[in-house]
């Protein structure tokens, strides 16, 4: 063979040229290679198995790809059959739950905190948040709640009488609308236009009685220092007077949560408590202390005026009688 030009060029063609070699330098390189040619053949036909078995194999994974893809799209299909697109989101994109809840870290084995986060900025960084950490799963794990404010949209109450919250830890003293703008002045407690319903309520702060009590559905039997509703109903009913009428008494159907649990579907439902005569629905009675307290503020401050002109009368009566004893003993 010759390499005038740098590539090789056999001259004589025929008989076996396995043992015939070619001396090259690779592009870039310095150092020549040599090699055999029946060597060069050998690399070649195994290129050339090791691509074919290359092509085989990714023609393979395209099928498979192309069959999984196929079969998620008929899941999807077989999901939204069973669950429409319009009951997970609405036209404008909220989330919509019919029935059933929203569950986080369900059935995961693994404690972790569930939490749901809110971007009203549109940022990245969270606005609030509601999470849910701790528990054993009987419903005892510590809520938390994470806003510079929690504000009403519109006026409700925060617990009920049945289920109510056991207690309330703050910061500072709770803020009662006050206004007069928002009120209507019914009466006023020891005006003279007032002097028949002050006499009653008088009468009935006079007739309730302090009690020192425990809580029966409290594990910790501290002793709380009270009044009981019925005993305020009682001495207001006594003085003629509804205590439905004033807020400081308040009496509430009894109702209690019933769990139920249907086609794998767990519901609560409220449902009412009645007395033993089975037809009778309970009450839950409640007082609000701030209320009942002003009374009795106003009720002691009429009385110590009372005592007041009662102290001055006396006063002038032993003084306008030690003058006449004076004067008696001056005459003699």
């Amino acid at each position: 063979m010759s390499t005038a030009t740098g590539t090789p060029v056999f001259v004589t063609v025929g008989g076996d040229a396995s043992a015939a070699t070619a001396t090259y330098t690779p592009s870039g390189a310095t150092d020549s290679t040599t090699i055999a040619l029946g060597d060069l053949a050998a690399s070649v036909a195994s290129n050339t198995t090791a691509v074919a078995a290359a092509v085989t194999t990714a023609k393979a994974a395209s099928s498979a790809a192309t069959t999984a893809a196929s079969n998620a799209a008929s899941a999807l299909s077989v999901a939204n059959a069973a669950v429409p697109s319009t009951e997970i989101l609405d036209s404008s994109g909220n989330l919509v739950v019919k029935t059933g809840a929203l569950r986080l870290n369900y059935d995961t084995s693994v404690a972790a905190t569930a939490q749901v986060q809110f971007y009203s900025s549109g940022g990245t960084k969270t606005d609030g948040f509601l999470s849910c950490v701790g528990g054993t799963g009987a419903g005892n794990g510590q809520m938390w709640l994470g806003c510079s404010q929690l504000a009403c949209y519109a006026a409700f109450p925060l617990g009920t009488a049945t289920f109510p919250f056991s207690g309330a830890v703050l910061q500072s003293a709770v803020q009662v609308v006050s206004d007069i703008n928002d009120k209507t002045i019914v009466g006023t407690i020891g005006s003279s236009d007032y002097t028949a319903e002050t006499t009653k309520l008088r009468t009935a702060w006079a007739a309730i009685s302090g009690a020192v009590y425990t809580l029966n559905f409290s594990t910790n039997k501290r002793n709380h220092i009270g009044v009981i509703a019925q005993t305020v109903q009682a001495a207001f009913t006594a003085q003629g007077l509804d205590p439905s009428d004033y807020g400081l008494w308040c009496s509430t159907p009894k109702t209690r949560a019933v769990t139920s649990t249907a086609d794998g579907a767990t519901t609560i439902t409220e449902e009412p408590v009645y007395e033993a005569d089975g037809k009778t629905q309970a009450t839950q009675q409640t007082v609000r202390y701030e209320e009942l307290l002003s009374l009795g503020i106003f009720c002691e401050r009429l009385e110590r005026a009372d005592l007041a002109t009662r102290v001055t009368a006396l006063e002038a009566k032993s003084t306008a009688a030690t003058a006449t004893t004076s004067t008696a003993f001056t005459t003699a």
